[in-house]
C-alpha cells in the first residue's frame, strides 16, 4: 500500500507541475479573468510566507492551479481506495 501511495503522490506531483503550466497558458489565452484571479490568489498565498521572494505572475497562477490539481488528485485517490 505504501508503494502505491508513494507512486500516486509522485505521479500527481509531476503531472500537476506539467499540466498546470498548460492550463495556465490556456486560461491566459481564453479566460483572462480567471487567469488574473489565479495570479492574484497565488501572490496572496505566497505573501503570507516569511521571506516571500518576488515571483513571476505566470508562476503564481500556475501555483494555484497546481494546488487545485493536487487536491483533486488526492481526493480522488483516497475516495477510490476506500
Amino acid at each position: 500500500m505504501a508503494t502505491l501511495s508513494g507512486t500516486s503522490h509522485t505521479i500527481s506531483g509531476v503531472v500537476g507541475l506539467l499540466f498546470a503550466s498548460y492550463v495556465a497558458l490556456y486560461l491566459e489565452r481564453y479566460a483572462p479573468l480567471i487567469y488574473s484571479g489565479t495570479e492574484a490568489l497565488g501572490h496572496m498565498l505566497l505573501a503570507g510566507l516569511p521571506g516571500y521572494p518576488p515571483i513571476l505572475n505566470e508562476l503564481a497562477g500556475a501555483l494555484v492551479i497546481m494546488i487545485v490539481l493536487w487536491f483533486v488528485w488526492g481526493w480522488l485517490y483516497h475516495i477510490t481506495r476506500f
